[in-house]
């Protein structure tokens, strides 16, 4: 996969992370005008809305998850202090 592939799909992700994140919700319209790709794009990488919605989710479960892992990790907290 070349460089031109993984920033195109990144584009269209990242934008749909920001309108997501700003409005909750995001129309494919909405995520070609701020990508600055075409219909055909979202299509060809993800497949449809719910796919790009399945990526964003996994997006944000990634966040959570490193930073779950540095309070596990994190020897200066007491058990209790980690879980709340």
């Amino acid at each position: 996969m070349n460089s031109e592939v993984l920033d195109t799909r990144g584009k269209i992700l990242s934008a749909a992370i920001d309108i997501l994140g700003q409005k909750g919700d995001f129309t494919i319209r909405e995520i070609t005008e701020k990508a600055g790709v075409n219909v055909a794009s979202i299509n060809y990488y993800f497949g449809n809305k719910n796919s790009l919605l399945k990526e964003v989710e996994n997006y944000y479960s990634g966040i959570l998850y490193r930073i779950q892992y540095e309070i596990l990790r994190n020897e200066s907290l007491t058990p209790y202090e980690k879980l709340f």
